[in-house]
């Protein structure tokens, strides 16, 4: 007479109630393991440089859009007063800065009675968009650069840029390497203007 041998626990098993037996899931190793996350390292560094140039296209867009929207801001204030934030009779052309930055975020916005007496919104920033000392900033973190045509001849001298004509209000970002002191470094910029 035969006696039965007993079952083995691996690689077979008795699963749940029935009598059937089923191999057992191999688990992984440490070395399938090291595999596994090599090959995700290996997917992620290569989609790295597409994931940074569309974030960097998004924030040229958003830059654009911002410097779009304060050049239209400062010309739609320009022809309900006659005249552009904080300019005084016989102002000559220049960059709003310092204090003056701040407070045209203030005037366009519609929250200062003194430049605005009619308080309209000439331009929507929600306070998110502001830092914490009220300037609007650009997607790297940096002042836009504003110059108006105070004496309305049609021609801005715009710092870096040198003169420009035929507009009323200039406005640029520094773009992403926020810098724009040589013609390399104003390549990346994101301008109002064209040329």
């Amino acid at each position: 007479m035969r006696t039965s041998q007993p079952l083995k626990s691996a690689p077979y098993q008795l699963v749940g109630g029935d009598s059937a037996l089923r191999r057992a899931a191999p688990a992984f190793t440490l070395v399938e393991m090291l595999i596994v996350m090599g090959i995700i390292g290996i997917l992620v560094a290569l989609l790295y440089p597409t994931i940074r140039s569309a974030r960097l296209a998004a924030e040229r867009n958003e830059a654009a859009r911002s410097v779009a929207a304060i050049e239209a801001a400062m010309n739609a204030y320009q022809n309900e007063y006659g005249r552009f934030p904080l300019q005084t009779s016989g102002s000559a052309d220049r960059e709003y800065t310092g204090a003056e930055y701040i407070s045209l975020w203030r005037i366009l916005r519609g929250l200062d009675a003194q430049w605005n007496p009619k308080g309209l919104p000439f331009m929507d920033l929600p306070d998110k968009a502001l830092s914490s000392d009220g300037r609007f900033l650009d997607p790297w973190d940096q002042e836009f650069r504003i110059f108006a045509d105070f004496n309305n001849d049609r021609q801005i001298s715009a710092g870096v840029y040198g003169t420009i004509f035929g507009r009323s209000v200039v406005v640029w970002s520094k773009g992403p390497d926020r810098s724009d002191t040589t013609p390399t470094n104003r390549a990346d910029d994101v301008r109002s203007w064209g040329g």
